[in-house]
């Protein structure tokens, strides 16, 4: 993981040197972290049952879709946020809508991305010294790089989709091994928001100790992963 100390420093160099990038880049930092405050707020303030009745209608479910994708493609929410709390809600039936939605997701960042120039590239890269290090080392084979960045979270979500429209990366090869890199990731962190359901409906039923102690343990060993994948 990168230094909070060192990707600040890198940031008020990008600021000083070029402004016109420091702001996307900014932007796509902080943003994730403000939305999610916001968004369990939001979830507080109602109640999961009710977001699960609504989730049996089919516009519904479209309307989640869009949203999720859209959350997702301008960095208003964190891809991994946006999954746990899917399955804490809605469970895996929700699941391949939630894979549909950070498909778009990576369309729209992607022709986002048209909106800067190739020679912005080294400039995206400045604050993440990991992703330029993978990036350097598999410029020649961008399907590997889609992949492991998908795989290995080195740069934000949006700003990863600006980068491979910056590389002429063809948009199809970046949704299909962006599809396949983000699966294992998004995964765990739909089956920790599963698990966690499971365990706040054995505490409200009174099951016995066994089932919600055997919910807990998975809980913890799905959190685990999740931050094993997030320190590589």
């Amino acid at each position: 993981m990168i230094k909070i100390p060192a990707i600040f420093k890198q940031l008020h160099s990008l600021l000083k040197q070029h402004p016109g990038v420091f702001g996307p880049v900014a932007f796509a930092l902080t943003m994730p972290g403000l939305g999610s405050l916001i968004a369990l707020n939001l979830l507080f303030q109602s109640s999961a049952t009710t977001w699960g009745h609504v989730a049996s209608d089919a516009l519904t479910q479209l309307v989640f879709i869009i949203l999720a994708a859209i959350a997702m493609g301008l960095a208003l929410l964190p891809t991994t946020f946006i999954a746990v709390l899917t399955g804490l809600i809605w469970g895996w039936t929700f699941f391949v809508h939630l894979v549909t939605a950070y498909t778009l997701a990576t369309a729209i960042g992607y022709f986002l991305g048209r909106a800067f120039t190739g020679n912005q590239l080294p400039l995206l890269l400045q604050p993440f010294p990991k992703a330029q290090e993978m990036v350097t080392r598999n410029a020649k084979h961008p399907a590997k790089l889609i992949f492991l960045i998908r795989l290995s979270p080195v740069i934000p979500f949006a700003l990863s989709n600006i980068l491979f429209s910056l590389m002429k990366v063809p948009v199809t090869r970046v949704l299909w091994w962006g599809l396949w890199g983000m699966l294992p990731r998004t995964s765990i962190a739909f089956f920790s928001g599963t698990l966690a359901a499971n365990l706040i409906q054995a505490f409200r039923e009174g099951r016995n100790d066994w089932e919600w102690i055997a919910v807990l343990f998975l809980f913890l060993i799905s959190t685990y992963g999740l931050i094993r994948i997030f320190k590589k």
